[in-house]
């Protein structure tokens, strides 16, 4: 009895310390969007598979994630960091749950987001696809087309400036370096035409990039300053193009870039652009070889949209400027230090951020003291993790924060409305002399002028509105102003029933149906005092008659409802014997 009793409480232990340690389930953050078609192949040039989705916004508050990226790719996954750059957005980050193996970052902005997952080797991205979806692909690295090599920058720098890092860095630490990101408005339209869209493919980049710092013992860190549209045609079939006139200062192209890298202290700049896949460039950048802050002038790097994120493209190229070169098999020029290489693993299970081939490029720096599915990451002639802990006090020292005066922005007015036909108005900037600014429209039906420096104003122009009355944000000087278009005054026909009705002669109520079209008004009166008409509104509705007791004889009066007559007859009263 005391054996059975002692092994009751033993279960009833057992069973209390379950429920004190049960977890709640983790938070779904897609859900299949219903008749969709999936395992076809995507828009990437490198996807293999897609599937359209929805995703909770709200799932990033949440601690414990689960993704059904497929039906059969299932993962869970546990919250390592979280955090928000401005208002409307988050990053999050974490690491896959047993048995899968893996880390995922997602980045959303006001409802867009962009999201790369590893698991097990394998490589999965989300991308905003408009119209409330988000779609899923699988990805294959080895049909993304490579980054260009790196061009030396020999008509920017010299050289012959001081080689190391103390001497030139005097004011900014090597803990944080500021980067600012700059896109066109083909990259914009490529991944679902929202600002929100390609602001979250921006902070997913430049997240990876620092996730990948922080797996390979490198400690310095990207801070975003700065991100904004820019008025840019790519020149897609040869990229190397693109970035002479994205970084040349005075050739009439985007010159406004360097205003505003001064104006926010960048120490890098990067241009997404789009096109540049298809013809078979992920990136390209200037290649730092000698250590000096005379580097500044060329740390400049272009960047194709589908590459910048999950692949790894901008996390890539910005290591150019950083001195760091690719796998010595596919290095064609000399890096900031003889072991500023990245590496590829020998069985070809994995290759580094900075490194080609065709295996899947995982988020490490090459580093022979950091393992990545226990295997080393780099050896003593291939780490770029050491040459970028050596370097990033001087790159961080590109821009000092301390040379620059902070702007401040206002505009006028906050919103603007339209009717349904075409239109323009004027948005009106406050700003200080030397003040650069840019804009970005919210939606393809809005276009909006280019920025400028200082105190102005900008036109915003909207296409006639042939459907339901619509709204967007654009921004200017990173200000939102609230755009409102109506839509076409429908043509009204109505519909009214009863036309007629008879009542007794006690009080009575008659109810007519009007059946219109939305956006139809229609109102109800009468001009006889004992009937008396309510109701009236937009679209479809109902209108009441009220009739008072008659003493009489019969009588007839009519009401106008909806622009039709209804006529009420009412009986006699009854006459008393």
């Amino acid at each position: 009895m005391h054996a059975l009793r002692s092994a009751l409480i033993t279960l009833a232990l057992v069973g209390a310390s379950s429920t004190a340690l049960a977890q709640p389930p983790p938070k779904r953050l897609l859900e299949q969007a219903p008749g969709q078609l999936k395992q076809t192949r995507g828009a990437s040039v490198a996807a293999t598979r897609h599937a359209l989705t929805r995703v909770d916004t709200e799932a990033l508050a949440f601690d414990h994630l689960e993704l059904t990226l497929f039906d059969d790719v299932r993962v869970t996954a546990r919250r390592t960091s979280r955090s928000h750059a401005r208002t409307g957005s988050t990053v999050w980050h974490g690491t896959l749950e047993a048995p899968d193996r893996g880390e995922m970052t997602l980045a959303i902005v006001d409802g867009a987001l962009a999201g790369n997952v590893t698991v097990d080797g394998r490589t999965f991205e989300i991308g905003f696809a408009g119209g409330g979806l988000h779609e899923v692909r699988e990805v294959n690295h080895a049909l993304f087309p490579t980054e260009d090599p790196p061009v030396e920058p020999f008509d920017r720098f010299s050289s012959s400036g001081a080689s190391g890092s103390s001497s030139d860095a005097a004011a900014d630490t090597a803990g944080q370096i500021d980067v600012m990101v700059v896109w066109t408005p083909a990259a914009r339209n490529a991944v679902g035409g929202t600002t929100a869209a390609i602001q979250s493919v921006v902070d997913l980049a430049v997240a990876n990039a620092n996730v990948s710092y922080s797996n390979s013992q490198i400690a310095t860190s990207l801070r975003l300053v700065y991100s904004g549209e820019v008025s840019f045609a790519e020149t897609p079939s040869s990229i190397s193009t693109d970035l002479s006139r994205f970084s040349g200062a005075s050739d009439g192209y985007i010159d406004q870039v360097h205003t505003l890298r001064n104006q926010y202290a960048a120490d890098i700049v990067t241009l997404i652009g789009s096109g540049y896949a298809a013809a078979g460039y992920c990136g390209v950048g200037y290649l730092m070889s000698s250590v000096s802050t005379n580097f500044a002038s060329s740390a400049f790097n272009v960047v194709d949209q589908s590459c910048a994120g999950g692949y790894l493209s901008y996390a890539h190229e910005v290591g150019h400027n950083q001195g760091l070169h690719h796998d010595p098999a596919n290095a064609g020029s000399t890096p900031s230090y003889p072991y500023a290489y990245g590496f590829q693993d020998p069985s070809g299970a994995f290759r580094t951020v900075m490194s080609y081939g065709g295996a899947t490029r995982v988020q490490q720096f090459s580093n022979p003291n950091v393992l990545y599915a226990d295997r080393p990451t780099g050896t003593s002639a291939q780490d770029n993790a050491r040459a970028l802990n050596n370097n990033a006090a001087t790159i961080a020292n590109f821009r000092s924060a301390s040379e620059t005066t902070p702007c401040s922005y206002s505009v006028s007015p906050p919103s603007i409305s339209f009717t349904e036909t075409s239109g323009t108005a004027t948005i009106d900037v406050t700003t200080s002399a030397g003040c650069s600014w840019t804009t970005a429209a919210g939606a393809t039906w809005v276009t909006v002028g280019p920025g400028g420096s200082g105190p102005g104003s900008v036109v915003v122009t909207v296409a006639a509105n042939t459907a339901a009355a619509r709204s967007t944000t654009v921004t200017v000087a990173g200000k939102p102003v609230s755009i409102s278009q109506a839509g076409p005054t429908p043509t009204c026909s109505y519909s009214v029933s009863p036309l007629s009705s008879t009542v007794p002669s006690t009080a009575a109520t008659v109810q007519v149906q009007v059946t219109t079209a939305a956006g139809c008004a229609w109102t109800a009166h009468s001009n006889t005092g004992w009937l008396k008409a309510s109701g009236g509104g937009s679209g479809s509705g109902v209108a009441t008659l009220q009739v008072g007791a008659a003493s009489g004889k019969s009588r007839t009066a009519t009401a106008t409802i909806a622009g039709q007559t209804v006529t009420v007859t009412q009986q006699a009263a009854s006459k008393n014997r």
